[in-house]
């Protein structure tokens, strides 16, 4: 691959980026200039409105040779976030390895929804982040309320150790990491909390033919597919519920599921006797994303 050079033979970054943006869309990639920018930032080391101030400049040979290669990989289908390690959630960034989901934008309605809750309660919360996988919503509940105590649990250790990591880098403090499978531990040691939070994976396996192959091909499956109907998990955590949430004052869970999967839980949920209201809020394509139940 011939690079475009400045006059000491360094690579500029404006070419760089024109060439990276054609070569990703002509491939298909949705957001090419968008996946070529992360992907420069990556290989320099340096933020996006650092590098868009000087497009004129040029860069090492090294650092060439790296975006390139972090290019062929996307070109390959390889998610950006794995190549560059980490993605923004929350108004954070997260570390991000294929033992891990990706963090999606709908995600962060969870921990806004959380943290509502927790600010309309009169004392402190302990909260149980269900299938933390990157700690997303665990981390960031612990992070933006120091009056919570939070477990994050996951039946994945190397998923974990991606969320212990995200905790010690940000700062969390508040936060106890369990390997579980659901909330088995926590029910073994009687472990109540007020708040239960969950992101499981919703996905029909019938329905694998119909994702994104980057989804399919890299994403671990874990954190995706959960039986014929993709509530499997939801269904042996609902039968949870009346021995993780407390028995007295406020209790709630928050659960994110998929498209048309709300009032199957809506409907479990009134059925356990646990709470006094159950409802579902739209994600912000009008979709009915976090079904939540209430005692207060």
């Amino acid at each position: 691959m011939t690079l475009p050079q400045d006059e000491a033979g360094l690579p500029i970054i404006a070419k760089l980026l024109a060439e990276a943006t054609e070569q990703l869309q002509g491939s298909g990639i949705s957001a090419p200039r968008f996946n070529a920018e992360c992907l420069l930032c990556f290989a320099t080391d340096e933020d996006r409105t650092s590098l868009l101030t000087r497009l004129r400049d040029s860069i090492s040979d090294v650092q060439s040779n790296l975006f390139w290669g972090a290019v062929r990989q996307r070109l390959s289908g390889v998610p950006l976030q794995y190549i560059v390690g980490s993605w923004d959630f929350y108004g954070r960034t997260f570390l991000v390895t294929p033992d891990v989901l990706i963090p999606r934008p709908e995600t962060e309605r969870v921990v806004e929804l959380a943290l509502r809750w927790i600010g309309e309660q009169s004392e402190p919360v302990s909260v149980v982040d269900v299938g933390t996988g990157s700690g997303a919503i665990g981390v960031s509940i612990a992070l933006e309320s120091s009056r919570v105590r939070v477990y994050a649990v996951d039946v994945s250790s190397e998923a974990l150790q991606i969320a212990k990591r995200n905790a010690e880098r940000l700062g969390a403090v508040n936060i106890q990491f369990i390997e579980s499978d659901l909330c088995d531990t926590l029910v073994r040691k009687e472990v109540r909390v007020s708040l239960c939070v969950a992101n499981l994976p919703y996905i029909k396996l019938g329905d694998r033919e119909t994702l994104d192959r980057e989804v399919v091909d890299y994403e671990p499956h874990l954190a995706l597919f959960a039986g014929d109907d993709g509530l499997t998990l939801y269904r042996r955590l609902i039968g949870q519920l009346p021995s993780v949430l407390t028995c007295h004052g406020s209790r709630c869970f928050m659960a994110e599921v998929g498209q048309g999967q709300a009032p199957v839980m809506e409907k479990w949920l009134e059925q356990t006797g646990l709470f006094s209201r159950v409802h579902t809020v739209n994600d912000f394509n009008d979709i009915g994303r976090i079904v939540v139940g209430q005692m207060e």
